[in-house]
């Protein structure tokens, strides 16, 4: 993974200092700012923040730090050449037919979008793979559980789900669900200690 230069593992970080933040100021921006910098990374990760956001019943503060920040660094890269960044950091990424033309390996990705692919010659178009994120997003929310180890399950079901019908998803992504996971149990584990101490 670091021989690629993925980028999953400082993602991973960001969501840990995150979460810490979430839990130990569970009002302030702070954590916000690090949900920020993973949308600085991979913008696309939009819908399963926006649902940690509304499932930890964030402020309009909380909501705004976290899309600033990485929209101030793309600021200067629109201003320069925003067709062309746009089409790089936007457009490819969330056009599977354009993912299966550039991505030689995308047919044999490990999700549900590589099957169909494989066996059926479809691609699955952004706007499915959307609807289904969309719909799996309100059912999280709808439950409201807003206990911070519920709130990064839901986050990782999103990205479950995205990757599952998404163009592609490759080892480097599953690990970063497994780090998800296992932050997760860490905070439910937290959470029963707590619970047998009082």
């Amino acid at each position: 993974m670091t021989e690629q230069a993925w980028l999953e593992p400082a993602m991973t970080l960001f969501f840990l200092c995150a979460t810490y933040l979430f839990v130990k100021y569970p009002r302030k921006i702070f954590g916000s700012l690090f949900l920020g910098a993973v949308l600085a990374i991979k913008s696309v990760y939009l819908l399963p923040i926006a649902t940690l956001l509304k499932n930890k019943n964030a402020t309009l503060a909380q909501y705004l730090m976290s899309v600033l920040p990485p929209a101030a660094l793309s600021l200067p890269f629109l201003i320069a050449d925003a067709r062309l960044f746009l089409d790089r950091t936007q457009v490819y990424v969330t056009t599977p037919e354009s993912i299966q033309v550039n991505l030689a390996p995308s047919h044999i990705a490990l999700n549900i979008a590589a099957v169909i692919l494989k066996y059926t010659n479809v691609v699955l178009p952004t706007a499915v793979v959307g609807a289904i994120g969309l719909v799996s997003a309100l059912l999280l929310i709808v439950k409201k559980h807003q206990q911070m180890p519920f709130v990064i399950l839901s986050t990782f079901l999103i990205f479950m789900v995205l990757f599952m019908f998404g163009p592609f998803v490759f080892v480097h992504y599953f690990t970063f669900l497994g780090n998800l996971l296992l932050l997760t149990l860490l905070l439910f584990l937290s959470k029963e200690q707590k619970h047998e101490r009082t």
